[in-house]
């Protein structure tokens, strides 16, 4: 397709807005069949409409059907601090990067400005090397043709590491396609029906929308996060609540089988002092009564000695009287035949 001369790719914001105004409602390729715009076309429109806004023209940044969007180095999350939700946004410069922390969900705006004429419509989705990495766009919503403004995208990051994002990364891969002819913005020579619907336009009020603002329409009394890290903490801290019940039942246990243990130990000593008792009571008793009747028999034993001896004793008494009465008859009897005969024959005279 020849190109008129003068129609060149807008230099500057302003340059961008006047070529949209020309040709929002005016399609200046009628020929351009309504259907997905390859990256030709897509070329083509830029150059007329100014609907992308700073637009890079290298290869790089195109596949036959897409164009590369790049992160601006806005964003927006919140996460945990002191159990409480804490809001994260900044505007990175040149060269910088943030961490999409795992299990999470940021906000990031896109680089350019987009204008889309009445007649184009977009699509996009995450570029498939982030998909690989483990993060989650999912397919992009429709961007109505109308619109106009920095679009916004969540990420959630779904892999159990964080993810480093560079200002001016490419980030979404954007296709663009014509709607059907409409006399509203084709050229009525070329509009083989007669159309009786009405074509309705983009909202004024949903143009031109900051991340924050999108962000506080959606909700605006709560932060917006992922549900993960919160289930994350409310398990850990069931699961640290758990444990401690663990630790309490451990020692509880452990308490438990000490009192069983102390109880069977007393138990034991209880019945072993009880049979004990019983036991020596009865040796107590058995050797009392063995004792006892050991005494006695001894007693016994020496009284019938002592007995024995008195008797033998009497006898030796007796046996010495008889001697003596012996002796004293001797004694006498020699006396007298140791007398004078004189005297015994004057007695017998």
């Amino acid at each position: 397709m020849n190109m008129p001369e003068g129609i060149v790719f807008a230099e500057t914001l302003d340059q961008a807005k006047e070529k949209y105004t020309v040709y929002r409602e005016k399609d200046p390729l009628p020929e351009i069949d309504s259907a997905l715009l390859n990256s030709a076309d897509i070329m083509d429109y830029v150059r007329y409409t100014g609907m992308i806004h700073p637009f890079n023209q290298a290869d790089d940044y195109f596949k036959p059907a897409s164009y590369s969007v790049l992160f601006n180095g806005h964003y927006l999350y919140w996460d945990f601090k002191d159990g409480k939700p804490n809001r994260n946004e900044k505007v990175l410069k040149e060269g910088e990067s943030f961490t999409l922390k795992s299990n999470s969900i940021a906000y990031i705006s896109l680089e350019p400005l987009f204008q889309l004429p009445h007649y184009i419509a977009a699509r996009f989705n995450l570029q498939i090397k982030h998909v690989y990495r483990g993060l989650l766009l999912g397919t992009g919503p429709l961007v109505d043709p109308g619109f106009s403004g920095t679009l916004n995208i969540p990420l959630h990051n779904l892999t159990g590491g964080d993810y480093e994002i560079k200002n001016g990364e490419p980030i979404i891969w954007m296709e663009f396609t014509k709607l059907s002819k409409n006399q509203k913005w084709s050229n009525p020579k070329k509009v083989n029906i007669n159309q009786i619907g009405k074509f309705v336009e983009f909202k004024p009020s949903s143009k031109n929308i900051s991340l924050s603002d999108y962000i506080h329409k959606a909700e605006p009394n709560a932060p917006i996060q992922s549900s993960i890290p919160q289930a994350i903490s409310e398990f850990n801290k069931s699961l640290k609540e758990t444990n401690g019940v663990l630790e309490d039942s451990i020692k509880i246990n452990k308490r438990t089988d000490s009192l069983l243990k102390w109880f069977s130990v007393s138990l034991f000593l209880g019945i072993a002092g009880i049979i004990g008792a019983v036991g020596g009571y009865y040796y107590n008793a058995y050797n009392v009564g063995k004792f006892s009747n050991d005494f006695i028999l001894k007693t016994e034993k020496i009284n019938s000695d002592n007995q024995n001896k008195i008797i033998e004793l009497n006898k030796t008494v007796e046996g010495l009287n008889h001697r003596i009465d012996s002796i004293e008859s001797r004694n006498q009897l020699k006396k007298l035949n140791n007398a004078p005969r004189d005297s015994r024959s004057s007695g017998n005279r």
